[in-house]
Order: C-alpha cells, then structure tokens, then sequence
C-alpha cells in the first residue's frame, strides 16, 4: 500500500522562472515531458496519463480527498495498444464523462523530495513537492518535511480547499464525453 504525501504552490511566471534556475542549480533533473491526462470523478476518482517518453499508458485510482495528508493510490500501467479496450470496461463500470488535461512538466530530485514543475492547461503554473511511503505511521513526518521544503524554497502553500476548487471549475467547465475522444495508440 502506498501513500502520497504531496502540496502545492501555485506560481506566478517569476517564482516559476526563479525555482526552475535554482532546481537547475541544486536538485537533480530527471527529465521534461508532455502529459495527457484524462481525469475520471464519477463513480470514483481514476486518471488514465500518457507521456511523451513512454509506450506505456498509467492508470490511478486514488481515494480520500486533497485536504488528506495522504492519499492511498493504486497504479496500474498497460500498453497504449490495450487503452481502447480499458476505456469500454471503464464505460461498462460507469465511467461516462472526464477532463482531457495537457501538462508540461519538468521533475527533479531535491533532499530525497520529487519537485515537479508544471505548466497545466486551465490551472497554470503550479510547483507540486511530493514523497511516496509505505508506511503510514511516516505520514505526519513526511508532510512536515514537504511543508519545510515550499518555506525553503519561498513558495505559499496552495490550501487543499482552493486547489479542488481549481479542480472542480476545471471539471465542471471542460468536462467531456470519453465517446468524443480518441484512445486508439
């Protein structure tokens, strides 16, 4: 069981430009991508991802809400070939609507922190600072750890409450259904 434990900033274009020439500078860069995501609420939350740099297509399934300091999440990959079969169980299971959601994202590695910087269609730029555990019982650490990081880096917090509803306007204005769109490789 994995738990991630993750927070937010949402940036201005300098704080952007300013945390990119210092994670340049002092954290490890593994690499800047495109992601195509398409965002699933109802009958559960589910994202099916697809990179730039990967033949692979990434499905997670996460419960309990952005206000949680930990979000149990299951990740299954599959190969693009088999999505289009995927999307017609998910419509079986009740999965009718989503939001498509392009991100460009640059990651790094940062004091055993993932530092990932964004640039997401209709939310903007946005800095996530995220760890994965095992064991629930490192959660309240892990967060500390995560909160000392965005100080570090002077950055505000950007409160669970405000995100989902960056996330909830973003759902209800682009919502779409997944008839309308292509999952053929």
């Amino acid at each position: 069981m994995a738990y991630e434990v993750e927070k937010r900033s949402k940036l201005t274009r300098a704080q952007y430009a300013r945390l990119q020439s210092h994670l340049d500078t002092h954290a490890t860069f593994l690499g800047e991508k495109r992601l195509d995501s398409f965002l699933f609420r109802k009958p559960s939350y589910l994202r099916i991802r697809l990179s730039s740099d990967d033949p692979n297509v990434y499905i997670t399934e996460k419960t309990g809400t952005y206000a949680d300091a930990a979000r149990f999440e299951k990740d299954t990959k599959i190969k693009r070939a088999a999505l289009p079969g995927f999307v017609d169980k998910l419509q079986k299971r009740g999965f009718q609507e989503c939001v498509p959601v392009i991100t460009y994202r640059r990651t790094y590695i940062l004091d055993g922190l993932k530092m990932e910087l964004n640039r997401i269609n209709y939310l903007g730029l946005i800095l996530e600072v995220e760890v994965v555990t095992n064991k629930k019982s490192a959660v309240l650490q892990l967060e500390q750890k995560v909160s000392l990081m965005l100080t570090r880096l002077r950055v505000k917090e950007l409160p669970a409450n405000i995100y989902q509803g960056m996330l909830d306007r973003n759902y209800r204005d682009h919502l779409v259904d997944i008839r309308k769109i292509s999952f053929a490789p």
